[in-house]
């Protein structure tokens, strides 16, 4: 199978989700920072019924601006 590169950008005015380097989509946000809408654990690849079938590698998550490179 192949491998598929999702990257998801927010900046407090517009979410961005791109899937190997192409946008496919954006969100605006209401104006400000982003709000936590859980203070639980994170859970990655399911939720509830749903379950991704498949490999996470290589997941990554930021509390800080990222430059383009």
């Amino acid at each position: 199978s192949d491998w598929v590169h999702v990257a998801v950008t927010a900046d407090g005015n517009e979410t961005r989700l791109y899937v190997d380097g192409v946008e496919v989509e954006v969100v605006s946000d209401r104006p400000g920072e982003i709000p936590a809408i859980s203070t639980g654990e994170l859970r990655i690849g399911g939720v509830n019924e749903y379950v991704y079938n498949g490999l996470l590698d290589d997941v990554r998550i930021y509390k800080r601006p990222l430059t383009p490179e």
